[in-house]
């Protein structure tokens, strides 16, 4: 789910944003709110937050949009999250030249889905985020799991990656259970790389793919 401020507020909130961040470092604001089932209106407790702080690295050529930084927590009993205000030293030259341009705000919980409800509604400003239950056959909650695992990474994040692990785990397990075919577990272990990726790096992932795959050709001979 995408924390981008309608058009009335961009202006504003994009001054904001991009105002000089602080001179030894990067640093972003806390993030609150409540992660809501859209059927019932009800809290969704247990639901996993990751926020992506999203901005633009200037060149002098053209520049580049990129994820900084990650971080995640998870729900209490009343839907609410929050997450700290955090700050972090520089580590290489280019990220002096990061312009803060928003934060992208992703709910999970097993199950769930993200909720139409939440498009067309000032719900992000208010710090609502509509999750709803997931009622189509396993083979579309996979593709949903694997565009979510695939599209919810922070390429520049250097050690705040592993914040994504929490999610990244989750979405593996989700996919294992529910897993039929075996077209389902072609898609299961494409998530399962994209986490070793991420915990091992992707070498050593790719490494245990093959690893894995020599062993199911040999299983199935």
């Amino acid at each position: 789910m995408k924390y981008k401020p309608p058009k009335p507020y961009y202006f504003a909130v994009w001054i904001l944003l991009t105002l000089p961040l602080t001179a030894c470092g990067l640093s972003g604001e806390p993030q609150q709110g409540t992660v809501i089932d859209a059927a019932t209106d009800r809290p969704v407790e247990g639901a996993i937050v990751v926020a992506r702080w999203i901005g633009h690295a200037a060149t002098w050529a053209h520049g580049r949009t990129v994820c900084y930084h990650v971080e995640s927590t998870t729900s209490d009993k009343a839907g609410r999250f929050h997450i700290p205000e955090w700050k972090k030293a520089y580590s290489e030259d280019w990220q002096k030249n990061i312009s803060p341009r928003y934060v992208d705000i992703t709910a999970y919980k097993p199950g769930y889905q993200f909720s139409p409800r939440q498009i067309g509604e000032e719900s992000e400003l208010k710090g609502v985020f509509y999750v709803e239950p997931f009622t189509t056959r396993s083979s579309k909650r996979l593709d949903y799991l694997t565009t979510l695992s695939a599209t919810t990474v922070c390429g520049e994040a250097r050690e705040s990656n592993s914040n994504l692990l929490l999610l990244k785990k989750a979405i593996y397990r989700e996919a294992t259970a529910v897993a039929e075919t075996p077209q389902d577990r072609g898609q299961v272990e494409i998530i399962r790389f994209g986490l070793e990726s991420l915990e091992f790096g992707g070498v050593e992932a790719l490494k245990r793919m093959t690893e894995r795959q020599k062993h199911g050709d040999k299983n199935s001979h």
